[in-house]
């Protein structure tokens, strides 16, 4: 897996000018890794979709509703560990 990765990103990089190898590294790298070996306590979901405009922007809310919730529960829980959160929601438009 992080062979074909590291080949599409060269591409993309190449294609595009972009440094997506860098990103990989970072919390997508860690995302990628993590779900290889998930607990029944973890969760990782991906998908592409189709949607309207209208429930797109539905969605979009209800998502930032959520990171408002995530935000108040990390501000007052008692830390015991380190976690991570990614949450993307963007129009694919290839």
């Amino acid at each position: 897996l992080w062979y074909l990765l590291t080949v599409l990103c060269s591409e993309f990089r190449i294609k595009f000018g972009h440094k997506l190898h860098q990103h990989l590294k970072g919390p997508v790298g860690k995302a990628i890794e993590a779900s290889e070996n998930l607990s029944d306590e973890e969760l990782i979901y991906t998908a592409n979709f189709s949607v309207s405009k209208r429930d797109f922007n539905l969605l979009r809310e209800e998502m930032a509703q959520v990171i408002q919730r995530f935000l108040i529960a990390v501000e007052k829980t008692n830390a015991e560990d380190i976690a991570q959160f990614n949450l993307d929601f963007f129009w694919n438009k290839n």
